[in-house]
């Protein structure tokens, strides 16, 4: 992912984000792949219900997931923007017994 010009494109693609996605998607960009406190990806100035901000966050998730990238909640603390976890391939085992 990357930010210029107050745009963030994905895989050369520019992604779709109103003006307050867009600026808790930078909060999160910031730190990739470390804890951004909920305070951080909320608006400072006017503390939003935890419904409200947890609806915004699976908006992002929406537009980030089919990139690969995903938003982890970390309950009562904050949220991690990573890669999405791909499941672990199935280990090959003896057939028939």
């Amino acid at each position: 992912m990357n930010r210029m010009n107050g745009q963030i494109t994905l895989h050369g693609r520019r992604l779709r984000l109103s003006a307050t996605q867009a600026r808790r998607l930078s909060a999160l960009l910031a730190r990739p792949g470390h804890l951004v406190r909920v305070t951080q990806v909320g608006h400072p100035a006017c503390p939003e219900s935890a419904a409200g901000l947890a609806k915004a966050i699976s908006r992002l998730r929406g537009v980030l997931q089919p990139h690969g990238y995903d938003i982890y909640a970390v309950v009562g603390r904050g949220f991690l923007l990573a890669p999405l976890e791909e499941p672990e391939p199935e280990p090959e085992g003896k057939e028939g017994c």
